[in-house]
């Protein structure tokens, strides 16, 4: 089915390249995680974002930053596939990719020197991409996060840097519709976006300045309504928000005072919880959240300890509900803009960036890893992330 409104403003040539990948697997607190290099032609794989079709085919995107290219890999033909989405003679960043019910792809990123919000779909066949909102001489659509509900309506958050402000855009109506949701205060970076299948929007995201919080917004009553979710320290950034299967909100973030990965969840007619998931060093930047059929929370994240500079992964899937933490992948200097989603089957993928090869890298965990506690080499390898694409300027943040 196509997504309403994919009036392009302009289309994009795209080219399709063979890759052959190298995988390689490390057991770590009794799991066995894969791991494989999806692109290493040049500087690849910042902002990387990830998601699963309903057959639990792959669909990445992120950035070459050698060439100034958005970037799609897929593995739908058996094996991984990449495609130029964007090679216009701009810098680009933030982008973030979600997969609708129909498998159609939706990417939204910032273009730098057009000062603009962009959005990409392949729906048509063909990548077709069209400016969502803009600025004449400041930043607009920076932080960028889309999500797609279950009638195809694209639902896209991001940041005014001229007004320190919330956005967001909706093509509900047929064309796009930029609102301000909040300009109450320094609206800073880090800003991730869920939707409920009848389209209401929930947004996390992070007030900078003197008065710090991590902060929430939603739609459910018909007009916007924002509120504090914690504002003891320095905390919110690098939120990553997702929904579970009653519409309940859970929030993964980074508490800056303590340097530690932080979890927030609420019910409909609850307050807010916050709790400690990780507290072993410098731990809980580039955070990204997804929930299984059991409504069990998984987060991915990095360990800026210097000594480790690691891919770390949590979970509460386990009998006494405690966080359970373990280190996915710590060959080189790994674990920045990380994306997790857990696919139909509840495998766990990531994907993120390898900052010492330069390459677009990804991690996964199969039920069958749980059960059997073993290597998994045989199996056929699924991927899938949750959006999260947050960072500050050009130079790589621990």
């Amino acid at each position: 089915m196509s997504v309403s409104s994919r009036l392009g403003l302009s289309l994009c040539s795209f080219a399709f390249f063979a890759l052959f990948t190298f995988s390689f697997s490390s057991v770590s607190s009794g799991s066995t995680w894969k791991k494989e290099i999806v692109d290493s032609s040049g500087d690849v794989g910042l902002y990387s974002s990830i998601d699963t079709d309903g057959s639990n085919h792959i669909h990445i995107s992120y950035y070459d930053q050698s060439n100034h290219v958005v970037m799609y890999a897929t593995d739908a033909s058996g094996s991984w596939v990449l495609e130029e989405v964007d090679t216009s003679e701009n810098w680009k960043k933030h982008i973030s990719l979600a997969v609708d019910v129909a498998d159609d792809v939706h990417i939204s990123y910032y273009d730098d020197s057009a000062n603009a919000l962009k959005y990409a779909t392949n729906a048509s066949g063909e990548w077709v991409i069209q400016i969502v909102d803009s600025g004449e001489d400041v930043n607009v659509g920076e932080y960028s996060c889309v999500a797609v509900d279950a009638s195809y309506n694209v639902h896209i958050s991001y940041r005014d840097v001229w007004d320190t402000a919330l956005k967001y855009a909706t093509n509900v109506s047929g064309d796009w519709d930029p609102v301000t949701v909040d300009n109450s205060g320094d609206v800073d970076h880090y800003i991730s976006i869920a939707v409920e299948s009848s389209g209401t929007p929930h947004i996390s995201y992070y007030i900078g300045g003197s008065d710090t919080a991590l902060m929430y917004a939603t739609k459910a009553s018909g007009e916007w309504q924002t509120e504090t979710v914690e504002s003891t320290n320095i905390v919110g950034k690098y939120s990553s928000i997702a929904l579970d299967s009653t519409n309940n909100i859970h929030i993964s973030y980074y508490d800056d005072t303590n340097d530690d990965l932080r979890y927030a969840s609420k019910g409909a007619t609850f307050a807010w919880t916050t709790e400690t998931v990780d507290s072993d060093g410098l731990v809980g930047t580039y955070t990204s959240i997804g929930l299984d059929s059991k409504d069990n929370v998984h987060i991915s994240y990095r360990d800026a300890t210097t000594e480790n500079l690691d891919l770390k992964y949590a979970t509460n899937d386990s009998e006494s509900d405690d966080w359970e933490t373990e280190t996915v992948d710590s060959t080189n200097n790994v674990g920045t803009y990380t994306s997790l989603a857990v696919d139909k089957s509840d495998d766990i993928h990531i994907s993120y960036y390898d900052e010492t090869s330069d390459n677009l890298k990804y991690a996964e965990k199969t039920e069958a890893d749980d059960d059997d506690n073993g290597d998994n080499s045989d199996e056929d390898v699924f991927f899938h992330c949750f959006i999260s694409t947050m960072w500050n300027g050009f130079g790589l943040r621990p």
